[in-house]
């Protein structure tokens, strides 16, 4: 029998346009429309992690909601013979109080299975625009797109539709659209390890750093269309292809995108991602702009998803023969690491190696810098305040859910080891309910 919950499709395996929400109903029609003028019969669905679904049904088409996914977890935990948590800590947030893009995205690899998928953040939208780039070189086995300040934008005759032909199954499962508009740059610590070129522009002027703080403002693309096996990856504007078995996200946390990367990687390691130079417009209805007072303070601050992904570098390499082997062996490989004791000493090294990286990557990139400014004076703080904080215990990571880390990563392995059999069951059902 097929799903009782699944996307809207206009023909057999179409594509569909998914966009993960929360209580942002002005915000979400902006994207509806915006995707409505390219999207033809394409179904555009809001995963709602929102108070009122009703609300969101007023401005999307299609919906999935908190419920729907509640069920769509037990149908597919059903169907697989697994236990109803894992599914459930893979689709739902573990808070009803808190956004899971993770979480929501979880749900359309599941009720979009055997399909392409443009995931889209709500405040970003069409049309696209390319950038007006030099031919820069960039790290294509590192982060193969640029950041650049100020520069022109034209309309470009692509849509987000070409962003979906760039995936191609195994080979290329993941292909990514470039942003313009606000870059959400949060602290200026993350422009102080800028390459060559971006630090050039930021240092060309007195105060072009500063006003690049003042607005947030710029772009971030790959120069040219660019395949990589980089582990690195993005938000924004995503495709995946989700005909082949993908890795489920990391289900709650901030850069599940760069964690979902590195594990696609892992679990098809022949695969590359795609980068292209064509960009959304990132417009969110309450922009903040960055600011130089969090330079100390994020010396001292980190995420989940940082010892995520230094977990999965240690669980790695995957000795199994096919993806969902690969999946089994990188929970199984995590589950030492993750006993109480082991946890606390893992934690606490990569703490370490974390504020030693980041001192060593600082140190190399303004060794042979002479010029004053503001930025040089951040560069030499955050310096100092990770010299301090490479000595200190490891904080509870800022986007841990109820300051429970070991938890929320445990639970992440649980889903990764059960995975393999939800989309199995997904799949399954799918192509009966497509004969």
């Amino acid at each position: 029998m097929p799903l009782r919950i699944a996307l809207p499709s206009a023909e057999p395996y179409g594509d569909v346009v998914a966009i993960p929400t929360r209580n942002r109903s002005k915000t979400l029609a902006a994207a509806i429309t915006a995707h409505q003028a390219w999207s033809g019969s394409t179904p555009i669905v809001a995963i709602d992690d929102g108070d009122d679904p009703e609300a969101t049904r007023a401005h999307a088409p299609h919906v999935l909601t908190l419920d729907e996914r509640e069920a769509l977890a037990e149908e597919c935990a059903a169907r697989a013979r697994i236990d109803v948590v894992h599914a459930r800590a893979a689709l739902l947030p573990r808070s009803r109080k808190t956004m899971c893009v993770g979480a929501a995205r979880n749900g359309a690899l599941l009720a979009a299975v055997e399909r392409r998928i443009l995931f889209v953040d709500d405040d970003v939208r069409p049309p696209l625009v390319e950038p007006e780039i030099e031919a820069a070189p960039v790290d294509e086995a590192a982060d193969p797109t640029v950041v650049r300040f100020g520069a022109r934008l034209r309309p470009s005759v692509h849509t987000p539709r070409e962003i979906l032909d760039g995936v191609d199954r195994e080979r290329v499962p993941i292909a990514y659209g470039g942003i313009a508009g606000h870059l959400g740059l949060g602290s200026a610590a993350s422009l102080l390890f800028a390459p060559s070129a971006t630090r050039e522009q930021l240092l060309a002027a007195p105060h072009t750093y500063e006003e690049v703080l003042a607005s947030g403002r710029g772009v971030r693309a790959a120069p040219r269309d660019v395949l990589s096996r980089t582990t690195f990856g993005m938000a924004g504007i995503i495709a995946v292809d989700a005909r082949v078995l993908l890795p489920p996200f990391l289900p709650c946390g901030r850069n599940q995108d760069g964690v979902f990367a590195a594990v696609v990687r892992l679990v098809h390691p022949s695969s590359a991602s795609r980068f292209l130079p064509w960009c959304a417009m990132h417009e969110p209805p309450d922009p903040r702009p960055a600011s130089r007072e969090g330079v100390v303070r994020s010396a001292r601050e980190w995420r989940i998803a940082e010892i995520v992904l230094a977990l999965v570098r240690a669980a790695s390499p995957l000795e199994a023969p096919t993806p969902a082997d690969r999946l089994r062996r990188l929970a199984a490989n995590l589950a030492p690491f993750l006993e109480r004791d082991r946890f606390g000493a893992f934690v606490a090294e990569a703490w370490k190696r974390r504020c030693s990286a980041l001192a060593g990557s600082l140190a190399r990139l303004w060794q042979h810098e002479r010029r004053r400014g503001a930025m040089a004076e951040d560069a030499r703080a955050l310096f100092d305040a990770l010299g301090s904080a490479v000595r200190e215990p490891p904080p509870s990571p800022i986007d841990a859910v109820g300051d429970d880390a070991r938890a929320m990563i445990a639970e992440y392995r649980d889903v990764l080891a059960a995975w393999p059999e939800l989309w199995r069951a997904a799949s399954d059902a799918a192509r009966v309910s497509e004969r």
